[in-house]
């Protein structure tokens, strides 16, 4: 599966943040205004409960910081970029399930796409 049909365009930030940390603040935020999460302050709590840290995979500049629970509404997966070049993936999923399958989805679109830009465009 290609990233572009995996992830919704409306999910997608085009501007840039300055750290992992803020692109996961607005991507919470985004995630809230799209009905996704129930609150976007408390989604980032419940990250940070989790464990959640944010995982380098596959490349260094790809980062991921990915959690499940009852303040997710709705599965989804919204990227942003930092200004330092790192593209963040923020995966919200309401089960275990749910999550383990975004997490091998998102795996195996990184894997066969060769530039992230696709996305931003």
């Amino acid at each position: 599966m290609q990233l572009t049909a995996l992830i919704e365009s409306r999910l997608t930030v085009k501007e840039t943040a300055a750290t992992p940390t803020e692109a996961v603040t607005t991507l919470a935020q985004l995630l809230y205004r799209e009905g996704r999460v129930q609150d976007a302050q408390r989604f980032c709590d419940a990250l940070q409960r989790q464990g959640a840290t944010f995982v380098l995979s596959l490349t260094p500049t790809v980062v991921m910081a990915h959690g499940y629970g009852e303040e997710v509404l709705a599965p989804a997966i919204a990227v942003m970029r930092t200004r330092d070049g790192k593209t963040v993936f923020l995966l919200a999923s309401r089960n275990a399930q749910e999550h383990l399958e975004q997490l091998s989805q998102l795996a195996g679109a990184l894997l066969v796409t060769p530039s992230l830009s696709a996305l931003f465009e």
